[in-house]
């Protein structure tokens, strides 16, 4: 972070993970990334937000995944809970804000612990109304 002055940027970005198990044919993910979300360790994630508290600067810390919730069970079981911890702890004043699909709404759990580790700004994809379009990226069961 020293290299950079963050007062030259409206908000700080960090990276969870990468790839999407979803088939949108729209999109290129899949073909850059692969349907397998990996992540990065909490432990590093926890650094990033560290170094970037420290500056000062940044209110908003801008998750950059393709699809955050990509790993449905990785984010629920170590992010979250961590990103929780984190705020009460350090109360660092820093909100969260990042893009997912519109399957976030199943989950009434997720938006909970999304909602107490600060998130406040979520971009949603809404690739189509379509049922068959939608089984078809996998986004439903058949």
């Amino acid at each position: 972070m020293d290299l950079i002055n963050m007062k030259d940027y409206l908000y700080a970005i960090v990276q969870f993970s990468r790839g999407c198990p979803y088939l949108c044919d729209f999109c290129d993910v899949t073909t850059l990334y692969g349907r397998k979300p990996r992540t990065k360790s909490v432990e590093q994630i926890m650094a990033e937000l560290d170094l970037i508290h420290k500056t000062g600067e940044s209110q908003l810390v801008l998750f950059a995944d393709d699809n955050l919730i990509g790993n449905k069970r990785i984010l629920k079981s170590d992010l979250l809970p961590a990103l929780i911890e984190w705020q009460y702890k350090t109360n660092p004043g820093l909100y969260f804000a990042t893009q997912l699909t519109i399957n976030l709404a199943d989950d009434e759990e997720m938006m909970r612990l999304m909602l107490e580790a600060k998130f406040r700004n979520i971009f949603i994809g809404i690739e189509t109304p379509q049922e068959e379009s939608l089984k078809f990226s996998l986004k439903i069961k058949t």
